[in-house]
């Protein structure tokens, strides 16, 4: 019975480990993910450095054919590009060396808990290049590298803590444009490769360490399209100035003239209350004049005008002249409080009326 417990133990004891082992391999490191990719890191890397060392060539012999084109601008602009993937290149061969030192270390790798010392350069610097770079295989560095030493240490390589990240690759993959020193340089170079007669402007270059200032068209010909023979016709022509902009001719008469803003107002107003009763004015010595005329008033037929009414708080309906008399003027036109009173009871009396007929026809 004791052969056998010790037997059941030994063999949940090894099927445990197996476990442990399969899923280590599945979500932790595993230095057969991590060897293969850098070796294919390797190879990658040798493939683009053919494949932009072809293209500098034709990118350097349109550059010879600017140059003497007298199309100096854009030949700046086209060696910023070459210079640009010179220094990606350089980066790819020192990620070369580092991937190439990984891989044959990887054992120690895999036995040590924590990243020597002597490594840390290397392994910071492929970790913080791994996307910055055309290489896929790095990507699968970085995982691999990250699950070995945790995501505190993927934080610092990233963020270059304590310049861990190698200062060369750093420069070499930087965005920044080159010195316009490297620039003319380099313009410089490729004019001899193709003997082109060229010589550069030193004036332009103020700074030799800042970057090459922007193109301001200055070698950009007229008649680009058409051709140098049209070209000879800009330098022919008048020096165009600041002209007027053209506006149409206006008629100015008259009879195509709007009235007068003031006179237009003044029309629309007295029309409103010409044929109001006098009674409405609370004035009884102005009275609203018919022929009254107006200096300012347009050229066409003439129109009487009179002055508008005042301002009445509480204005009494217009009388029904064949009904209701005027109102009496006891008091300079304004009814006294008897005249009040008896008008409020007429009312009440017409609205009592009223809703008693609502109420018999509503039965």
């Amino acid at each position: 019975m004791e052969v056998d417990a010790k037997a059941e133990c030994q063999a949940a004891t090894v099927s445990h480990w197996q476990i442990s082992g399969f899923l280590g391999s599945m979500f932790g490191f595993n230095v057969n993910k991590l060897k293969p990719n850098l070796k294919m890191a390797v190879h990658r890397i040798g493939i683009v450095k053919n494949k932009k060392a072809n293209a500098a060539l034709a990118q350097r012999r349109e550059v010879g054919r600017l140059l003497a084109d007298g199309k100096e601008e854009k030949a700046r602009i086209r060696v910023e590009g070459i210079i640009r993937d010179d220094f990606t290149m350089e980066g790819y061969e020192i990620l070369e060396l580092l991937c190439e030192l990984l891989a044959e270390r990887a054992n120690l790798i895999k036995t040590e808990a924590d990243c020597p010392y002597d490594m840390r350069e290397a392994v910071c610097t492929l970790i913080w290049a791994a996307s910055r770079t055309e290489i896929p295989e790095l990507a699968e560095v970085k995982k691999q590298l990250t699950k070995k030493y945790g995501q505190d240490f993927e934080a610092a390589a990233i963020r270059n803590v304590d310049g861990c990240v190698n200062e060369r690759v750093i420069q070499k993959l930087s965005v920044q444009p080159p010195s316009a020193f490297l620039v003319v340089n380099y313009m410089k170079e490729i004019a001899k490769e193709f003997k082109v007669d060229w010589e550069p402007d030193e004036a332009e270059v103020t700074d030799p360490l800042a970057p090459i200032p922007a193109p301001t068209g200055a070698t950009v010909t007229s008649g680009a399209v058409s051709g140098p023979e049209f070209a000879a016709l800009y330098a022919s022509a008048p020096p165009s100035g600041n002209t007027p902009p053209y506006l149409p001719n206006v008629p100015t008469s008259e009879a195509a003239a709007p009235p007068p803003l003031e006179a237009s107002l003044s029309r629309r107003s007295v029309n409103t209350y010409t044929n109001q009763p006098t009674h409405y004015y609370s004035d009884t010595s102005f009275q609203p004049s018919s022929t009254q005329q107006y200096d300012d008033a347009p050229t066409h037929p003439a129109q009487s005008y009179s002055a508008p009414a005042p301002y009445m708080e509480n204005p009494p309906p217009p009388p029904n002249a064949a009904s209701a008399p005027a109102p009496t003027a006891s008091n300079g036109g304004i009814p006294d409080f008897d005249e009040l009173t008896a008008r409020f009871e007429r009312l009440r009396k017409r609205q009592d009326r009223h809703d008693q007929e609502n109420a018999s026809f509503t039965f």
